[in-house]
This record gives C-alpha cells, structure tokens and sequence, in this order.
C-alpha cells in the first residue's frame, strides 16, 4: 500500500505571471497523478504482499513513465536521508524499468523520490530475509563516477577495476556484490560487461546503451579475490555504479554470466503474445534443485512499445512487467525470478520483439533470498476518477443553477438556507448532499454549517453553530469527514470535536488569507500576509496535516485572488485578477515548492481554479467553465457570455 507522503524540499520562489508559459500538448508527458519531485512517496513492504514483517531488504522492478524532464528516481529505506545515488535514470518521455534491491526500514517501508516528475510503477518480486547472508548496507552508497574529476567519457575497449570494499560497511570477506551499474553514453551504442577482475569474461552484456542514452541495471556480481570487480565497455562512455548489498552466501552465480536464449540466433522475430519457456533447473552449473533464476533480460528490435513478465510459468502472467521496451530500442534489466516446481521460467512479451537471456546465477532455497509471485504495489498512473461532476451557479438571492457535465443538464437549485456572502460550499465526498456556510439570524450575523441532501427536493440533515460568520475554511474529506476552520481552531462539524489550530495564525502574525486542507487530509495549504494585509509578497506555506511540519515556502504576488490544492496535496493552482491593469488572468499549476508545471489559462477578468483529484481541473473564467487534464488538453464545458461564471461560479465536482 502507499503511505503517507513526506515533504523534502523547503524553497522560497516567486509565482508570477511571468511563469506562464503554453499549455502542455496533448500525448507526451506523465499523468496528473506522476509523482513531483518536492515529495517523497512512502511504500509500506514488510508485512504486506507476502513479505515477512522483519525481512531485510525488497526487490522491487521500479520504472519511470514518460517523466516531464530528464532525471532519476532513487529508492531508499525510509529511516535514511535520500542518498547520493540513483536507481533509475531517464530522459523526457522515457519509459525505464530497472530492479532495485532495497534495505527495509524499522517501519517496514521503502521510499521513492523522483528529480523531476514521472509516473513510477512498482511492482515488488522478492525480498531478503532476516538472518540472510545478505547483508544490506544501512544506505546505497556511491563506488566510482568516472564524471569525477573529467567528464569526458572514458575510451572505447576500457576496463575500469572498481573497489566494493570501499564502504566500510563492506568486509574483505564479500563474495558477492549488488550493485546499481549506469552506463551514461556519448555517441556510439555499445555495452557493458561486469565481471570479477580476475578473470575471464563470458560473451554476455550487464548494461545495453545507445548513443547519448543514459541506462542503469541492477548487477549480482562475484567479487574478485582482490574485492573488486571489473566493468569493460565497448564503446566511448561514462559509469557510474552504487552498491546497495553485499553477500557471503545465499546466491550462487555461474563461473562466468552465459547466454542461455537468444531468439536472434533462431529466426524471425518473436511474435506478439508470445510466451518463451526456458528450462533452467539442470543446465550446465545449475542443479535441479534451483529455486529462482538471477538473469539478465534484454529486449531488442521491437517493432512497437510494449513490455516483457518474466513469471515461473503459471497459467496467465502476472499484471507487472520486467521490462518496458519502444521501437529499436535495445533494454536490458537485470531479474530474478522464481522457477516453476519442474525448474522452468516463462517470459512473456507484449508486442513482437527478440529476447535475449543471461544466466547470472541461481538460488536453491528461501534462507537467503525468496522470490514471490511478482505484484504491483504502486501505480501512479492509476489516477482519481470523479464520483460526480457538477457546477453550481449563482442566479443571486440564494437561487443557483446545478449544472451536471456528465449528464449534460442544468436545473434550479434552491439552496434551503440563504448563504452568507462569500459562502464555503463544498460537495460531500460521496455525492449526495452539499455542505455549505448559510446564513442563521441576519440581524447578528450568526452563522451555521449547513448539511442537506438533494433527491429532488432538499433535506437538512444537521446544522452546526459557527464560531465565526465567516469561516476561512470547510473540507469535505474522502472519508466523510468534514472540518471546519474557523482562525482558532478546527472543528469536526458532525461531532464537534475541535483541534488547537492557532498556531496557523502565527505563521506571518497575520490572519491568513486561505487555508486549504488536501481531500485526503496529508497536506494543509496557509496563505498569508507577512508584514501588512495588502502588502506584496504574501507568504505560501504548506504542512503536513498529521504531524504539523512545514513542507514548503515560498512568496506570491498579491495579484493572486483564488488558491487550491490537489486531492493528495501533490500540486497547487493559483490564479489571479488582472482586470483593473488591463491584462488577461491567468491560473498556473505548481508542484509544493511554487514551481510551475503547467500554464493552464488565461481570459479577461480572473480565473477560478477548482481541483478534481491530482490530474483533472475545472477552470471557471468570465468566458465559461473549461475542463482540463493536467499535461493534457483544456476544453469548455459550459460556455458564458454573460461572466455569470465569474461572479458566481462555484465547481462542486467530486
């Protein structure tokens, strides 16, 4: 399951219009629920998935998805910083899988942080349990960067001797090393061998490359009677390799890696569907009783995007891949996969490509290393879907239009107590009624959180006497709860239990001018003055709701007159009124630390962002309703010459 997501980044930037820039064309990019790179998602592994509570590490195939911007993805024990080393490494629009061998944390978790923001899959297929001969290092660390002190890529034919010893974490005793290998390419394809210096190289490959690709691998090596082991290259490169584990026993490899499959040496080109068997148990070097295959799998000349679920020959794969491959592309990465009872491993791909097999090595039992039926934990593409989609929109005198984009009607809506102005009104997370702020006794201005349910004609359900007539803030969570923030304090409107929130006040030593809580209640957005209400800049800052830690700051022109926040509190939409300079509004979409991800808008007057989910938009403007896909198109839904929207306009969608 995915846990709780926690800040890294505290920044102070600018959000102007000058970071507007075209809207995102339609096709490339990741989806509105890609992971950015100012959070760290946290994955709870031990004890779920059929993973032991105290089991020591996890493997996990770990792939980045058509990311915004070049970067990398590094995977880490929660109770760590984020480590100097990388495990996936990507180009714009790049699709990357690699296997990652990770260290559990006291809590059971791992943790992935993205540089810049990409979809990310995770789907786990082993794990190293307690009392292994595997030993985890307490972090990944870094053995050599040939970047460092030259850059130039070293020469074609080079073999570089690397020191596994070099952590002191790392005994002379080491007989097997896990190590994150990264080819970082210049202008020729070639490939890297990983060996144990010493002695002689198999006709096998540990890292494939293109020119000016940037490519990791997760390599199970032996090590050399020295401590080191040796990476040849055959082309101009540079490399990078981290060592996250090392062994005394539990995994044997062959004397040398050996290429067991290759489909280019047997005939045309595999077809699409197709599934390889490949009996492992009983080869040269491997005896019958081998449990699991430690391998290299390599894709090559495919004629269309797909992947490739390597699975110990069940019936139907598995819904995860080993290996994600397009068009001409040569991928390798490294696995591990449990045999089947007769000692067989099955591969299947999706598309038609030639598949090429490297034995590196076996296991024959589960003290040291266990591989599971492979499983998808995490899927950040899998984004939120609305439960309804409705605008309301005000007529004046309390009366609104409900307007249902799904079912393309619009009908009165009554609202059964008048509302105070500048209402909070919400849509309660199951779809059923509104939640808003009307108005009880006009004379003293009194307040009430109103609940009714709409099915034809309106019901209250319940009232809750206000602490303020105007409250600064009403959320309706995913899971039913409603709060209320009234300046002191926040109070569940249905039980009336309250929270000491003044502490949100203190912020700037001004009252704030919006404060916003996520809809799945992890992240709370505060923005305020900082030394006069009407003063430029006003202050941005975003926590962590559960544990009161700030996230991130950073400075907003006053211009901006509307503030919202994604349903997982991933990103946020500001927009502003340019009308009295003579300039066109405009809404911007930025990652927590201000940074802008996408330019969505811009119409005379202001523009109003509401937020449906992490990836879906609704953008009210003088012009109309428009409707957008985060990295997506924009398009109007309820056109409005009158500017109705403007004035009134409140999106409920859900």
């Amino acid at each position: 399951m995915s846990g709780r997501i926690r800040g890294v980044v505290s920044l102070v930037v600018a959000v102007s219009s000058a970071m507007v820039v075209a809207a995102s064309p339609v096709g490339a990019g990741p989806s509105g629920g890609a992971l950015p790179p100012v959070l760290i998602e946290v994955l709870q592994v031990a004890g779920e998935y059929g993973i032991p509570a105290d089991a020591e590490m996890v493997a996990a195939n770990v792939t980045a998805v058509t990311p915004a911007e070049n970067g990398f993805i590094t995977v880490f024990p929660c109770d760590e910083d984020v480590p100097d080393t990388s495990n996936v490494n990507y180009f714009t629009d790049d699709i990357v899988p690699n296997l990652v061998l990770s260290r559990i944390s006291a809590a059971g978790t791992i943790c992935v942080y993205t540089t810049a923001i990409s979809d990310v899959i995770v789907d786990v297929v082993g794990y190293v349990p307690a009392g292994s001969a595997i030993t985890p290092l307490t972090n990944a660390a870094r053995l050599t960067d040939t970047r460092i002190p030259n850059p130039a890529p070293i020469a074609a034919g080079t073999t570089i001797e690397v020191d596994i010893t070099t952590p002191d974490e790392v005994p002379d005793t080491a007989d097997l090393a896990m190590l994150n290998v990264t080819a970082i390419a210049s202008d020729q394809p070639g490939f890297l061998r990983v060996a144990p210096c010493g002695t002689t190289p198999g006709e096998t490959s540990s890292v494939n490359y293109l020119p000016g690709a940037i490519v990791p691998n997760l390599v199970i090596t032996s090590v050399g009677t020295t401590g080191t082991v040796c990476i040849f290259t055959l082309a101009p490169a540079n490399i990078v390799v981290d060592i996250s584990a090392y062994a005394t026993d539990g995994v044997t490899t062959l004397p040398t890696p050996r290429r067991i499959y290759d489909s280019r040496d047997l005939g045309p080109i595999l077809p699409a569907g197709n599934t390889v068997t490949l009996d492992i148990a009983g080869l040269p070097d491997v005896p019958d009783t081998a449990t699991a295959a430690v391998y290299n799998l390599t894709s090559d000349a495919a004629t269309g995007p797909g992947f490739a679920t390597s699975h110990p020959c069940q019936p139907q794969p598995p819904l995860v891949s080993n290996l994600n491959y397009l068009p001409g592309q040569p991928v390798a990465n490294g696995t591990i996969t449990a045999l089947s009872p007769d000692g067989e491993l099955c591969i299947y791909h999706l598309t038609p490509t030639h598949l090429i097999v490297d034995l590196i090595g076996y296991t024959t039992d589960t003290t040291h290393y266990v591989a599971i039926n492979p499983q998808r934990i995490w899927d950040t593409r899998e984004g939120w879907q609305p439960n309804c989609d409705l605008a309301l929109i005000s007529l004046g005198g309390g009366n609104y239009t409900l307007h249902d984009f799904e079912a393309g009607t619009a009908e009165p809506f009554g609202l059964p107590l008048r509302p105070v102005s500048d209402p909070r009104i919400t849509m309660s997370a199951d779809c059923t009624g509104v939640i808003y702020q009307a108005r009880n006794d006009p004379a003293t201005h009194d307040a009430v959180f109103v609940e009714a349910l709409w099915d034809g004609s309106w019901s209250i359900v319940g009232t809750t006497e206000s602490f303020h007539p105007a409250h600064l803030g009403l959320w309706a969570l995913d899971d039913g709860t409603v709060l209320g923030y009234d300046g002191n304090f926040v109070t569940n409107i249905r039980t009336g239990v309250t929270t000491d929130a003044q502490w949100i006040r203190f912020i700037t030593g001004f009252e704030p001018i919006e404060v916003i809580l996520s809809r799945d209640g992890s992240t709370l957005l505060v923005m305020s003055p900082q030394d006069h209400p009407r003063r430029d800049p006003l202050l941005v800052t975003t926590w962590d709701w559960p544990t009161r830690s700030l996230l991130s700051g950073f400075e907003v022109s006053t211009d901006i007159i509307d503030v919202s926040i994604s349903a997982t509190g991933r990103y946020l939409a500001f927009s502003t009124d340019q009308r009295f300079m003579q300039r066109p509004g405009w809404a911007v979409i930025t990652t927590l630390d201000g940074a802008a991800v996408d330019a969505v808008f811009d119409d005379e007057g202001d523009v109003l962002v509401w937020w449906q989910g992490d990836g879906r938009l609704k953008l009210i403007a003088r012009s109309g309703i428009y409707s957008m896909e985060l990295f997506g198109p924009i398009s109007l839904v309820l056109e409005d010459r009158n500017g109705i929207a403007v004035l009134g306009g409140k999106v409920l969608s859900r």
